[in-house]
């Protein structure tokens, strides 16, 4: 373009693309601004505090949205690509963030095998976001050996506790209002089932009062 609509394009261009920030925009002044979002919170300083505790020369794999914080070392991985021959030491997964490259629902399945598989232990974990390491072979806290029908058998538990706001780790004496209690069972099968099971656990007082429940 020569001339004056050189200037009248690109001053139709400029106008477009203000117009679309101020309409769509995530970054001031557009009308999808949100202040807090920008804002560093004890959230944020938990888990940037946990991801340092990996150590440099450890293997890892992560979902896309927290590679960048763990890229600095000799070997990351996009989870789940993760070369066959290639035993990750730390997983880092966040329970409520999509992850490319898999759908939503196909990642939650991935992330709940890991939780409830026994080669890899949940090393640290707040709120929602879950480092886990190799340990090879998983072992309850607590032995157990209690049997149902014949079929289960209940054979030990491990938990964790977080106060308000905190990150988990042991279980204390006089846990204030509001702590969030992880849970660990441990089940072998003694023979095949023709049915499925519900898993409750309750969580009593010393006066046996039912503090709180779950069921799966």
């Amino acid at each position: 373009m020569r001339g004056r609509w050189r200037m009248v394009t690109l001053a139709v261009l400029l106008a477009c693309g203000f117009g679309g920030w101020f309409l769509n925009g995530e970054v001031w002044p557009g009308r999808r601004f949100a202040p807090g979002r920008f804002e560093v919170s004890t959230h944020h300083r938990q888990v940037e505090a946990i991801l340092r505790r990996i150590p440099t020369d450890a293997i890892v794999a992560a979902q896309d949205p927290l590679v960048p914080h763990l890229s600095h070392r000799e070997q990351i991985y996009l989870f789940p690509w993760v070369p066959e021959d290639v035993r990750p030491d730390y997983v880092v997964l966040d329970r409520e963030m999509g992850i490319y490259p898999v759908e939503i629902d196909a990642y939650r399945s991935l992330f709940y095998d890991l939780l409830a598989g026994t080669e890899y232990e949940v090393d640290h974990q707040v709120d929602s976001l879950y480092v886990f390491r190799y340990v090879g072979n998983v072992s309850p806290a607590v032995v157990r050996e209690d049997q149902w029908d014949d079929a289960l058998t209940l054979i030990g538990y491990s938990a964790a506790a977080a106060p308000p706001g905190g990150a988990f780790g042991p279980v204390a004496d006089g846990l204030p209002t509001g702590t969030t209690v992880r849970l660990s069972l441990f089940w072998r099968v003694d023979k095949p089932m023709g049915q499925n099971y519900t898993v409750f656990v309750h969580l009593l007082g010393e006066d046996g009062r039912m503090l709180a429940q779950h069921d799966a």
